[in-house]
């Protein structure tokens, strides 16, 4: 059997079901399913699937504002992905103080917040060591995401940085054996734009 894990197929997958009959709900620490879902003969712990976690908000953490961002954790056999949303460094530090991560050694990290100064503390970067880390933000943006403090942390921590400012889409594939594959936009070149030196034009 051939399988294999992409963040954009994923997405993808989830983008494709039908919004109108899907019942929604605040997210909550706690809530888990897994992909695919159960078929016959099937064991509980299936090599193949992947299993999601929410692990932030909790009951007690904030209900509005950047700390009450949906932080879910994937994990695909040895592979953790933790997407962070906009939590901040108070989210943050009650995360690592209650473990709600599984894993350090992150396979794959959207950085908080996009790379804000107000996120990313030394404290949250030692604890999930991340081997690759992606700043979400726009080309040129006035915020100036990501803050240099916080990407001189995560070098420091060993971790590939990746910027969807500067590489546009991120795709990060695993195949059957855990072998990782990282296609960016900007590296898979435009036909129509050969003259072009930056992907944003």
């Amino acid at each position: 059997m051939q399988a294999s894990i992409s963040v954009a197929d994923l997405a993808d997958s989830f983008q494709k079901s039908n919004k109108d009959s899907l019942r929604h709900s605040p997210c909550a620490a706690g809530e888990k399913w897994f992909w695919p879902s159960v078929e016959p003969n099937d064991s509980d712990e299936d090599a193949n699937r992947v299993y999601f976690e929410m692990i932030w908000p909790t009951h007690d953490s904030p209900t509005d504002g950047n700390d009450s961002s949906c932080v879910l954790q994937i994990t695909w056999r040895d592979q953790t992905i933790l997407l962070t949303g906009d939590i901040e460094a108070r989210a943050e530090r009650r995360i690592i103080a209650d473990n709600l991560i599984e894993a350090a050694n992150l396979s794959l990290l959207v950085a908080p917040h996009h790379g804000s100064k107000t996120s990313s503390t030394a404290q949250f970067v030692s604890a999930v060591m991340p081997k690759h880390v992606i700043f979400s933000s726009g080309h040129r943006h006035h915020f100036g995401h990501p803050h240099s403090d916080v990407v001189a942390r995560y070098r420091a921590a060993g971790s590939k940085l990746w910027r969807t400012a500067e590489q546009g889409a991120l795709s990060f594939s695993w195949n059957q054996r855990g072998d990782l594959r990282i296609v960016a936009a900007r590296d898979e070149g435009f036909p129509e734009c050969l003259s072009c030196s930056v992907w944003w034009r």
